[in-house]
Order: C-alpha cells, then sequence, then structure tokens
C-alpha cells in the first residue's frame, strides 16, 4: 500500500474507534499468513467510495490468497481440484 492509503486506513480506524490499527494487523507471520492479511489489507477499504468495502469482496481476496499460499498453480490433479473450488467460491462471493 502506498503511504496514503495508509494514513486514510489508520485515521479511518481512529474515527470509527476500531480496536485494531495497522500495526497491529501487520505483526510477525509465517509468509503465507502474511499473504492473506496483505490481500485482505488491500481491498479493505474502497477508494472509489471512501468506505469500507463489502464483506464479500473481502473474503474474496482472502480466499484467493489462501489459494495462492496453500495450493499453487500447476500442483497435482487434487491441488488444482481444490485450487479451482477455492478461486469458484471467491468469484462467487465477488459477484454478489
Amino acid at each position: 500500500m502506498i503511504d496514503q492509503e495508509n494514513n486514510l486506513l489508520a485515521e479511518y480506524s481512529k474515527e470509527t474507534h476500531y480496536s485494531w490499527t495497522l500495526a497491529r494487523l501487520i505483526e510477525d507471520h509465517r509468509p503465507a499468513a502474511q499473504a492473506v492479511l496483505d490481500a485482505v489489507v488491500v481491498v479493505s477499504w474502497d477508494w472509489s467510495n471512501l468506505e469500507p468495502a463489502s464483506s464479500s469482496v473481502v473474503a474474496a481476496a482472502a480466499l484467493r490468497a489462501v489459494a495462492d499460499q496453500v495450493v499453487p498453480v500447476n500442483g497435482s490433479r487434487k491441488n488444482n481440484e481444490i485450487r479451482a473450488e477455492l478461486l469458484g467460491i471467491a468469484t462467487e462471493l465477488e459477484s454478489q
């Protein structure tokens, strides 16, 4: 995220009295867990409307990140089936 986005997200968390801050959200995690958190943070704010993103968009981003971390492209046939199922759910969520 760029600094402006970080600052706006931090200000929003203060204004809405969320108990989390960006600094607490992005702590030491395994790389796979950090990748999922990063994906969620990136899409958690709808910059075009200056409001929080819908929960379905956030959930879809998390599922896509999980798929990337757990079942990478060109894995075994079973892994490809699992990946396709996760990405299918993400697509369904995004269309809502």
